[in-house]
């Protein structure tokens, strides 16, 4: 039998890609370490390209396993991963360990200060407190600087460009201990408002500052300067000083007026403000001065001005000026812990001042010569009153009184005239025995008051009726220009002995000025009330006056009620107890507005100086005045109807209004009227 054999299968010549590709893995060396295996990885993906692109010339490679060049490349790739894992640990531990050197947190802190300044730039508001820095850092002074070394910007970034930056505004280095501001600051920020170095170590401020034409608000507060920086007082635009907390004991300026509103100089070692610089702050608003050593501070008549602190200093005066002072915006003052033994000598007007703080001094109740304001809040704890003063029970607005640790053996029936009163603190008093209900001590003092004014009127019934007993006693030679001088007495009422004469003649003229009269005297003064032709009641406390009364003046002619108290004066605009006047003067008073003066058809004189008057009614003024002074007052509009009067003499200064300008009312009365004219469509 035959038997067939099997022909052998050809089989195709074997290429070196199809050599590697069945190659057993123990023929391949093998590693353990883990950077073999990554590299073996790589070394893969040639392979597979070698296998896609397989060459028919290729011949058949016996050695099947990685070159020479191969191995050699991979062993420096485990040498470096080897190094760099050895390495990593150490560093590691060393920082965990705190052995980092020092150097090491100057990157961090330089990326904090480039964060802020590069929000800086976006803002115009630079803030590095609380750095505990000596200096203001290089990166800040030259934040604005381009760098040189690169000429490439990246327009497509999404941080801010130069062409977005914001120009420094407001600059804030509080809670540092720097020592000097460097000299650049005004040179590389000129834009600057607003300083702000609180809290630092500085004695001295750089000249380069009055290159910052726009500064407005200067902080410098817990300081060590010594020297006051007045060349920041040729800034313009300067509005708000700080210099609390520091070392200055002096201050002089001899220069324009300034701008400054705000002024806190407090806890320094102040002795002497110089006038010159008081006066020029024509514009401030707050100023405080407290905790210095001042003993003499000169008032000016600050327009402005709403509170102003002068607690713990050494002042003797509290208001001391060259003459009468305007204050009529002030609301605040505090004098407290002085010596202070009296108010003033001239007259201030104050007309919103509501609270006045004066505890810790040497107050007695004649030094307090305060005037009438519509104050609520007194506090007079701490001084030396043995009674209350009379100007405090004239003070109508008061609300809440502090008179506690002073000598008073009682509370007098006067405080019953303050209708407002709500609070009295009188503890640390001798008084025996003080009602403990606030509510029913002053009911009880209001009751009181009014008891003795019922009283007073009928004193005064009998007085008049005993005065007219004795007007035949007078009916003697009258000479209208013999002189009774009363002035001076210390008079509080007018009695019929007090005008008795003892010669033959009975004088035309009396003078009662400088008295304690709280009424006007018509009864005291109704056996002269048919000759009568002069009576001056200057300087007393008169709050109110009508000009009709009981009592007819048939002659009198000049009536001087100046310097008084007067918040009101009653008037008929057909009768009046003064048929025959020529002159009424009412300066330096309280009125709030002109009384209806047709009543008066003589009158040529009228003369309201330094009230409060806010309108000028031509209506209620006689057609026939020939003088009209209404200086400093807060009048804010000139009636133009002034120019129908026959006025030759007009004194306007010194008020709120606008038109007519500074410069016509200094050119006098002509300039006046003829500006009223013109506005009143006459030329």
């Amino acid at each position: 039998m035959t038997t067939h054999q099997k022909k052998p299968s050809i089989q195709p010549r074997q290429t070196k890609a199809s050599l590697l590709r069945t190659q057993k893995p123990a023929s391949a060396p093998v590693s353990t370490t883990t950077p073999l295996t990554t590299t073996t990885k790589k070394t893969e993906a040639p392979i597979k390209k070698v296998e896609e692109r397989p060459s028919s010339r290729a011949k058949v490679v016996n050695d099947t396993g990685p070159s020479e060049g191969v191995k050699a490349f991979m062993a420096k790739k485990r040498a470096m991963l080897s190094n760099r894992k050895t390495e990593a640990p150490t560093e590691t531990i060393q920082h965990k360990a705190g052995r980092q050197p020092a150097v090491s947190d100057a990157p961090q802190t330089m990326r904090k200060i480039q964060i802020v300044i590069k929000q800086a730039k976006g803002s115009g508001k630079l803030d590095i407190s609380n750095r505990q820095i000596d200096k203001i850092p290089e990166e800040v002074l030259t934040m604005y600087h381009s760098n040189p070394s690169s000429g490439i910007i990246d327009f497509a970034s999404t941080g801010a460009s130069w062409y977005d930056e914001e120009e420094l505004t407001r600059f804030i280095a509080t809670d540092n201990v720097i020592t000097q501001i460097d000299e650049r600051i005004g040179s590389e920020f000129g834009g600057l408002k607003q300083i702000n170095f609180r809290n630092n170590l500085l004695s001295d401020l750089p000249q380069s500052l009055l290159l910052c034409r726009n500064l407005t608000s200067v902080l410098l507060s817990y300081n060590k300067i010594k020297e006051f920086p007045s060349f920041l007082l040729e800034l313009g635009q300067l509005k708000e000083i700080d210099l609390s907390h520091n070392m200055i004991d002096a201050i002089d300026y001899d220069g324009s007026p300034l701008i400054i509103e705000t002024l806190d100089l407090s806890y320094n070692h102040l002795t002497h403000i110089s006038p010159t610089f008081l006066s020029s702050l024509a514009r401030i608003r707050r100023m405080n001065i407290s905790h210095n050593q001042i003993k003499y501070f000169h008032f000016n008549s600050w327009m402005y001005l709403e509170e102003l602190q002068l607690k713990d200093n050494q002042l003797k005066r509290l208001i001391s000026s060259d003459g009468d002072i305007q204050l009529p915006l002030l609301k605040r003052m505090n004098a407290s812990n002085n010596v202070i033994q009296s108010i003033t000598e001239h007259d201030v007007s104050m007309p919103q001042l509501i609270e006045l703080m004066l505890s810790n001094n040497e107050l007695s109740e004649d030094g307090f010569n305060m005037p009438v304001t519509p104050i609520q809040t007194l506090d007079l704890s701490s001084n030396h009153l043995n009674d209350i003063p009379d100007s405090v029970t004239d003070l109508f607005q008061l609300e809440r009184l502090d008179i506690r640790n002073n000598y008073l053996k009682a509370l007098p029936y006067k405080l019953g005239k303050l209708d407002q009163l709500k609070m009295i603190q009188y503890e640390g008093n001798p008084i025996r025995s003080p009602n403990t209900n606030m509510s029913l001590l002053i009911k009880s003092l209001q009751h009181n008051y009014q008891t003795f004014i019922q009283d007073s009127q009928k004193s005064e019934e009998q007085d008049q009726e005993e005065a007219i007993e004795a007007l035949d006693h007078f009916m003697r030679n009258i000479n209208l220009n013999k002189k009774l001088d009363l002035s001076r007495k210390g008079l509080t009422e007018l009695k019929k002995e007090d005008v008795m004469m003892n010669d033959e003649e009975t004088a035309g003229i009396i003078v009662l000025d400088r008295n304690e009269l709280s009424l006007f005297p018509s009864l005291g003064l109704y056996s002269y009330s048919s000759f009568l032709v002069q009576l001056s009641l200057e300087n007393n406390k008169i709050t109110t006056f009508d000009l009709k009364m009981g009592v007819i003046f048939h002659q009198l002619k000049i009536l001087n009620l100046s310097n008084n108290r007067l918040r009101s004066i009653g008037s008929d605009d057909e009768e009046s107890s003064f048929p025959q006047l020529r002159e009424l003067i009412l300066s330096h008073n309280q009125l709030t507005q002109i009384p209806n003066l047709l009543c008066l058809p003589l009158l040529r004189k009228l003369d309201m100086a330094s009230n409060r008057l806010q309108a000028i009614p031509v209506e209620w003024l006689p057609k026939q005045l020939e003088i009209l002074d209404i200086s400093n007052n807060a009048i804010n509009h000139l009636s133009p109807e002034l120019a129908t009067m026959t006025l030759k003499e007009l004194v306007v200064y010194g008020n709120m209004f606008r038109v007519p300008r500074p410069n016509v009312v200094e050119q006098g009365t002509p300039a006046i009227m003829e500006f009223l004219r013109r506005r009143l469509g006459q030329l």
